[in-house]
């Protein structure tokens, strides 16, 4: 299988110079649009993730590219998960086909009594396998890309007042034998609607997509937050320690956001939103 694109400390650079935050005053309480997609730019790269719906609003397909000029070459990739919806129904996927293996693999989406989503697994040749849990409310994600701990990591998000206030990332560890804490990142919220939530995918799906778009190329998308959140900080590699960082959040004339940017210490990024 291919090794998911994941790089801890370029994801947290990322995060940092090209993050969903920011500092303002203007009020929106809940997201009414949908997005069409997301944008993460910084100098020499960007990522776009992508979505399209079913007339009921599932999400049928998420698509992510990504554009990389940072070592003086030009790199480009996309994939695709498409899913399979149950036709004059209102029910989550149960199947999808993930291309970000090295072949197109369809997987295997699995619920609890709640409607959460607590298994993808594929049924190709990959050993691709996600768990989710629940354990007090939080939400625990146990990602094997290839069945193994050696390429996969596991992300425990922990929500607050509608919000992921704070999210731990582990990794594998030198050995391949476990995961070792790898980071910590909290975030402060804003007053602006996130436009990557609504409650019908937060409570089924969002954790997969949340998940995709980290284990792809690394985008940053929280579908599970009700608000845009505007300030980070954290401990981990790119990271300034014992810093909070502020973002900028511009609306439009709807009070959707559009824009989320940041630039500190000469390092500059955005997060772009467009909409349906």
């Amino acid at each position: 299988m291919k090794k998911a694109p994941f790089c801890l400390a370029a994801f947290l650079l990322f995060v940092f110079c090209a993050c969903k935050k920011s500092n303002s005053s203007n009020n929106s309480s809940s997201s009414n649009s949908w997005l069409s997609s997301i944008t993460s730019w910084s100098p020499g790269s960007s990522i776009v993730d992508s979505f399209t719906y079913d007339s009921s609003h599932r999400v049928a397909s998420f698509l992510q590219s990504g554009t990389d000029t940072i070592s003086g070459n030009i790199a480009t990739g996309n994939w695709s998960a498409v899913f399979s919806l149950p036709a004059a129904s209102s029910a989550p996927p149960t199947t999808y086909t993930n291309t970000l293996t090295s072949t197109p693999e369809l997987h295997q989406l699995f619920y609890d009594a709640q409607g959460r989503i607590i298994e993808d697994s594929s049924t190709g040749t990959s050993g691709w396998i996600i768990y989710f849990s629940y354990p007090n409310n939080n939400i625990a994600i146990t990602a094997l890309f290839d069945g193994t701990i050696e390429d996969g990591f596991v992300d425990t998000l922990f929500p607050g007042g509608g919000n992921i206030s704070n999210v731990h990332v582990y990794g594998p560890n030198n050995a391949g034998t476990a995961d070792s804490l790898e980071a910590t990142i909290k975030f402060g919220y804003s007053s602006i609607a996130n436009p990557a939530y609504h409650s019908v995918i937060a409570s089924s799906i969002g954790p997969l997509i949340y998940i995709l778009a980290f284990a792809g190329y690394g985008g940053n998308i929280d579908p599970i937050s009700q608000k845009a959140f505007n300030s980070l900080s954290g401990v981990g590699d790119g990271l300034p320690s014992n810093v909070t960082v502020g973002y900028t959040l511009t609306t439009d004339s709807q009070g959707r956001l559009i824009q989320q940017s940041v630039n500190y210490a000469g390092a500059a990024g955005a997060l772009i939103y467009r909409y349906y």
